[in-house]
């Protein structure tokens, strides 16, 4: 079969997610109200905000985060209003700067530059409010660091979800779609007219390598303190999967070097190693395999089909020599 196996769970990832976030974000304000009656919400937000993801990787990861630039920011904040203290124009353009940039940087790394910028807007607002002290500034930090670790409690504790699983399934339903691919590639017609069919597949191929890389990203992005393993060289691989299949569809002739029967054979054996390796992972049940070594007689021909089928081939066999 073509298609994933049901999954497991009962409770669908954002689902768990939401029950994580609103308990993190309660006892966040419950305990952010025994520091400060008036300025809990920091902590609550700081709980909230680590959630903006949907693994147990990903929350540590944005705890941490978060946590050194509330402090850097706090610092740089104290620091630019300590030397502008009452040139408010030139403060209110650093305000301005914070806020453009903190948004700008969310797309790099969304809880360092978020929290970092916003924490020097926040101090150089304060000081032209007239209440920056040290005081507020240790609050600030304080309550971070209470919705920051309450955040990743509940996200270890209570109906966690691990990134490698996350990874596994997104993995696999990739691995299914190039199946699919494959399997229909020898009964496409050459017009590009009539295989409007295959091109939306290869887009769907592409929507689902970049759902692989973001499930990763906890892992194998800036900033991340968690084992890589061979996440990585599992990257790779799907990249290098889902290269030499859309090159396979759109720009090779596979009549310049094979038979019609031969490349249905050929595409028939990977869509079906594919699948078998998109099960294993599904299923939780990947075994490490051996490693393929290449073909004795590869194609000269870097253009013809016999080389892209032989790096399909290969591709497969490294992600099933990975431990994932």
């Amino acid at each position: 079969s073509g298609s994933a196996p049901a999954p497991k769970e009962t409770l669908h990832i954002s689902t768990r997610q939401a029950i994580q976030a609103t308990l993190a974000t309660a006892l966040a304000s419950l305990l952010g109200t025994t520091v400060s009656p008036q300025r809990w919400y920091w902590a609550s937000i700081s709980a909230f905000m680590v959630f903006i993801g949907a693994t147990r990787g990903e929350t540590m990861m944005r705890a941490v985060l978060r946590i050194v630039g509330t402090v850097l920011g706090l610092i740089l904040g104290f620091t630019l209003a300590y030397a502008f203290t009452g040139q408010t124009g030139l403060e209110w353009s650093l305000i301005i700067f914070c806020v453009f940039f903190g948004i700008y940087g969310a797309r790099l790394t969304f809880g360092f530059w978020t929290a970092g910028l916003f924490s020097s807007m926040f101090a150089l607002l304060y000081d032209i409010l007239g209440l920056l002290n040290k005081d507020i500034i240790f609050l600030r930090v304080e309550e971070t660091l209470i919705g920051a670790f309450i955040g990743v409690i509940v996200a270890a504790m209570v109906l966690p979800t691990s990134t490698h699983t996350v990874f596994r399934k997104a993995l696999a339903d990739f691995l299914y779609t190039l199946s699919a691919i494959l399997a229909s590639l020898p009964l496409e017609a050459p017009s590009p007219f009539a295989r409007r069919t295959l091109i939306r597949k290869l887009r769907k191929m592409d929507r689902e390598l970049m759902d692989v890389r973001l499930a990763a990203a906890p892992i194998v992005g800036r900033g991340s303190l968690m084992k890589q393993g061979e996440m990585p060289g599992a990257l790779h691989d799907a990249t290098m999967l889902a290269h030499y299949i859309r090159h396979l569809a759109i720009n090779v002739d596979p009549r310049s070097e094979l038979s019609e029967e031969a490349f249905q054979a050929a595409c028939d054996d990977l869509a079906s190693s594919l699948r078998k390796e998109a099960d294993s992972i599904a299923a939780h049940a990947h075994v490490v395999k051996e490693k393929l070594p290449w073909s004795t007689n590869p194609s000269k021909n870097m253009n013809g089909p016999r080389h892209s089928l032989e790096r399909i081939r290969i591709s497969i066999a490294s992600i099933g020599s990975r431990k994932i």
